[in-house]
């Protein structure tokens, strides 16, 4: 249950129903703890969509950090910003990915985050499956490529990670005090 004046951010990532992928919504608080997640398969866009504004609604005006990657994410993201004004889009590059990645690996290193325990094969305790097989792999061509291996999901670590690089990106930016004069 949202806490009143608490922050939110949601990470949102987009799967297409039938495409054998999970969309995934991620909910944290101010303190990178994992109060939500849902996982969606087979549901069309338009509920994604009316279920993730549903949810940044009930969690105070949360934030949405949103893969807005290529032919899906691109057009998704910009109708939740038609709908929504709170909505920040992520686009994956090779380097963003990355940077995204490497912000979920501090995050857990410096024991930044939490989970809640799962209890019989929850949201969380797929969490933690994923997160056990999750990793990186070095391609032919020299490039470090992330995910899941064959045969398994790197959905709900991509939603989780989306929501703390908001939140992280979101603090850092409140602790910058520019200030701007005249020259």
């Amino acid at each position: 249950m949202p806490r009143s004046g608490e922050e939110y951010v949601i990470g949102y990532d987009i799967a297409r129903s039938g495409a054998g992928d999970n969309a995934v919504i991620a909910v944290v608080d101010s303190t990178n703890r994992l109060v939500f997640m849902d996982t969606m398969r087979g549901r069309g866009f338009q509920y994604q969509m009316d279920w993730v504004i549903e949810l940044a609604e009930r969690y105070n005006s949360a934030d949405i950090v949103v893969d807005s990657t290529a032919n899906i994410g691109d057009p998704i993201a910009e109708l939740l910003a038609d709908r929504y004004r709170y909505v920040l889009p992520y686009y994956f590059t090779k380097q963003s990915k990355r940077a995204l990645i490497d912000n979920f690996s501090i995050q857990i290193q410096t024991k930044n985050m939490s989970i809640p325990s799962p209890r019989n094969e929850t949201e969380c305790g797929e969490l933690l499956k994923e997160m056990r097989v999750f990793g990186a792999e070095r391609t032919p061509q020299g490039e470090i490529k992330y995910g899941a291996p064959p045969g398994f999901k790197d959905d709900r670590v991509i939603g989780i990670s989306l929501a703390l690089w908001g939140n992280t990106k979101e603090k850092a930016r409140a602790k910058l005090n520019f200030k701007f004069i005249t020259l």
